[in-house]
């Protein structure tokens, strides 16, 4: 399980990367347009961007096609909320 979130202040781009076919959100909460959570298929120079997420919506199941994500995770640390947890399978 990864979970992650901002706290502080400043500018932070953290990545990720799991072997996976599928991963679960059990939580989301960031600050809407400002903390963004993208999931690739496999390294993020494929271009293979498979969803860009920010807010509170919880988003629904991502599967890889590669069976390798990648998670970037970009915050600007202004806002603190309580983050997100995903489960991988």
């Amino acid at each position: 399980m990864l979970l992650g979130g901002a706290r502080g202040y400043g500018k932070q781009v953290s990545s990720f990367k799991e072997h996976a076919d599928s991963l679960q959100f059990l939580a989301f909460d960031t600050e809407a347009s400002h903390d963004i959570l993208r999931v690739w298929d496999g390294p993020p120079e494929n271009e293979m961007l498979l969803k860009e997420i920010s807010g509170s919506l919880i988003p629904e199941g991502i599967h890889s096609t590669l069976n390798i994500v990648t998670i970037q995770f970009d915050t600007d640390f202004y806002i603190s909320k309580s983050g997100f947890a995903i489960q991988f399978s």
